[in-house]
C-alpha cells in the first residue's frame, strides 16, 4: 500500500500512515474498539474528544495519542468541527524497540504534549509518508523522520485526562476490575445505589457507549490477548466472562470478520 513504509536494516515492522479529515454538520462518533497493533494519532487542526478505556482526552494540535494493542478507544467529533490529523499503525514484532509506547497502564497517560516545532516536523513526516513521497532515494529522510517521531513520543509530558463525575469514576474502576465476573447490569446499579436507567445514562454521557458493550469489548480484548499468548480458545472464552462458547464465537466473528481459530492461525503464521 502507498501508505505503508518500511525500515530497511532497522526493524521488520510495517508502518501504515493515513491522513484523516472531518467536517460535518452533525457529530461523528466511532464505536469503542481496539486493534492488534499500536495506534498513534497526531493532531494537525481542530480538537475533539478521544476516549481510551475509561479516560477521555481533548485531542488538539501539538498533541499525540498512543493506544497500545488491545487498548479500547473511540473518537467523538462534535458537529461543525473541522479537524485534520494523522493515524499511524505500527505492527510491532519487537516489543523492546517500542517499549516506551507499550509501558503505560490501560487508559493512563495516553496523550503526550508536543512542542510546536516537533509537531510540525512530525506532521511533515506523516504527510510525506501518506502521499508516497518516500523512496529509495529519500530513505535517510524517512528514517530520520521516523526516529524523530519515536523520540518525541518517549516523553513524560502527559496531558491530563478529563475529570469524570466521582460516582462514574468509581463505577468505571469497579467495572475495570470485575468485568470478567459481572453477570448483570442490575448488579452494578444495585452496588452503587442507582437505577439501571441512570447507569446507562452515565455511560452514554461520559463514554458514549452502553455499559454492556463496554464490558463485552473489554472481555474480547482480554480474550484475544490470552489466545495470542497461547491459551486454548475455550479456556479464554470462559476465563473472560463469556458463559456461552457459541455466543463468543458468533460475537468474535461479527466484530473481526473471522473466527477465533482463524485469527489464532493468522497470528501463528505472522510469528513464523
Amino acid at each position: 500500500m502507498e501508505n505503508d513504509i518500511f525500515l530497511p536494516g532497522v526493524s521488520p515492522e510495517t508502518i501504515s500512515i493515513f491522513p484523516k479529515n472531518h467536517y460535518c454538520d452533525y457529530p461523528i462518533s466511532s464505536t469503542m474498539h481496539f486493534h492488534d497493533f499500536i495506534e498513534i494519532m497526531i493532531s494537525e487542526k481542530g480538537s475533539f474528544e478521544v476516549i481510551v478505556e475509561g479516560s477521555a482526552y481533548n485531542f488538539k494540535p501539538n498533541t499525540a495519542i498512543i493506544c497500545k494493542p488491545y487498548e479500547m478507544h473511540c473518537t467523538n467529533i462534535p458537529s461543525l468541527t473541522e479537524c485534520d490529523y494523522f493515524v499511524i499503525w505500527i505492527y510491532a514484532k519487537n516489543d523492546a524497540f517500542y517499549k516506551h509506547l507499550l509501558s503505560h497502564e490501560n487508559g493512563k497517560n495516553n496523550q503526550i504534549e508536543l512542542k510546536e516545532k516537533d509537531a510540525d516536523k512530525i506532521i511533515k513526516f506523516c504527510r510525506n509518508a501518506s502521499s508516497g513521497y518516500f523512496s529509495k532515494d529519500t530513505e535517510f529522510e524517512m528514517l530520520s523522520g521516523y526516529f524523530h517521531l519515536l523520540s518525541c513520543l518517549n516523553s513524560d509530558d502527559f496531558s491530563e485526562s478529563k475529570h469524570f463525575p466521582a460516582l462514574f469514576t468509581d463505577i468505571i474502576d469497579y467495572v475495570d476490575e470485575n468485568y470478567k465476573s459481572i453477570k448483570y447490569m442490575r448488579d452494578i446499579a444495585e452496588r452503587f445505589g442507582i437505577s439501571q436507567h441512570y447507569l446507562i445514562r452515565l455511560f452514554k454521557e461520559n463514554l458514549h457507549i452502553l455499559p454492556k458493550d463496554y464490558i463485552e469489548t473489554k472481555r474480547m480484548s482480554s480474550a484475544k490477548t490470552d489466545i495470542l499468548f497461547g491459551m486454548n480458545i475455550t479456556e479464554a472464552c470462559f476465563k473472560n466472562g463469556f458463559c456461552d462458547y457459541c455466543y463468543f464465537i458468533k460475537r468474535f466473528k461479527q466484530r473481526f470478520g473471522i473466527t477465533p481459530k482463524q485469527w489464532q492461525k493468522l497470528q501463528e503464521a505472522n510469528k513464523g
